[in-house]
């Protein structure tokens, strides 16, 4: 299912991580679509450390994987940066 939620567009980081953490189990796969700065903060406090990615830029896809049973133990520095994608190459 799809759905709006307004109230990230001026949101945090902490916000995405707790409507993460809301989600139920059996949803293997979340695409969140996000405005900056925060999607690009939650992004770069998910991941485990390595090399700054910085802002994304529009239009950027970020692909990140956690191994985690569910959603409510998703927590900072978890993710592995799987990939980015630009729209620009």
């Amino acid at each position: 299912a799809i759905r709006l939620l307004p109230e990230l567009y001026h949101g945090s980081a902490e916000d995405y991580l707790e409507l993460l953490n809301a989600q139920a189990a059996n949803h293997p796969t979340i695409l969140i679509i996000g405005h900056n700065p925060a999607v690009s903060t939650f992004f770069g406090s998910c991941r485990r450390k390595g090399a700054d990615t910085g802002f994304f830029r529009p239009g950027e896809l970020a692909i990140l994987q956690v191994d985690i049973p569910d959603w409510s133990q998703l927590k900072y520095n978890l993710a592995a940066c799987t990939g980015i994608i630009s729209p620009t190459g």
